[in-house]
């Protein structure tokens, strides 16, 4: 999920990342999926901040320079099975 989502409207009212983050967490039927937040707002802080405010499961933030790394945090947060 993307921090920004610029432009983003859901229900005639503008929207992020987090906003969405936090409705899809909130919603019994989504909340289990698994989602990274993915940002340039890469500021000493922002991780903690965006984490706590959205309940993303993970961040990462861009430029993805480690592709590897980037998706092993994909899938450690994919079910095993």
């Amino acid at each position: 999920m993307d921090v920004s989502l610029t432009n983003s409207v859901y229900q005639g009212k503008s929207v992020d990342g987090i906003k969405i983050t936090q409705m899809l967490k909130a919603d019994p039927q989504t909340a289990n999926i698994p989602i990274i937040l993915v940002t340039a707002f890469a500021m000493s802080g922002d991780k903690d901040g965006f984490q706590r405010e959205s309940g993303v499961d993970g961040y990462i933030s861009k430029p993805v320079v480690d592709h590897q790394e980037f998706v092993n945090k994909i899938l450690a947060l994919l079910p095993k099975d």
